[in-house]
């Protein structure tokens, strides 16, 4: 018993959980959504883990400071003993990509959740939250 819980628990510091955020400017001439060119696609990943299921062991945190530039929205950070993947921490970083564009307008926003409970022989669950859209040109009045 003692290895399968040393195994699974380097196989989750090993794969490690993350919030992964990419937001890209460089749309393909001729790409239209709804009719318009959409400025930046946006794509969001979070991934946590709980031991037993309902254990909280680690999660991604998402982009959502100020002072963090775009560029450098891209890496990985974790907090451990919580669970921070949910739809509102998306949507703020959904936000918080919008500001930094420079538009509040999304079209074909999409959220894929998955749960794999028999992930590292059913000891750790591992949860991750999926959130795309593209982010489109403010309206003119």
């Amino acid at each position: 018993m003692k290895k399968i819980i040393a195994i699974s628990l380097f196989a989750l510091l090993a794969g490690g959980c993350c919030s992964f955020v990419k937001v890209d400017k460089d749309i393909p001439p001729g790409s239209l959504v709804e009719g318009e060119k959409p400025l930046a696609s946006f794509y969001v990943q979070n991934t946590s883990y709980q031991i037993l299921g309902f254990i909280p062991w680690c999660s991604g945190v998402n982009w959502t400071e100020n002072d963090i530039e775009l560029n450098d929205a891209n890496y990985w950070r974790i907090h451990f003993f919580c669970d921070e993947v949910n739809l509102d921490n998306n949507i703020l970083t959904l936000k918080r990509a919008c500001k930094a564009v420079g538009s509040n307008r999304v079209a074909s926003l999409s959220h894929i959740i998955a749960e794999d409970n028999l992930w590292s022989f059913l000891i750790v669950n591992r949860k991750t939250l999926k959130t795309a859209c593209f982010i489109m040109e403010p309206k003119q009045k």
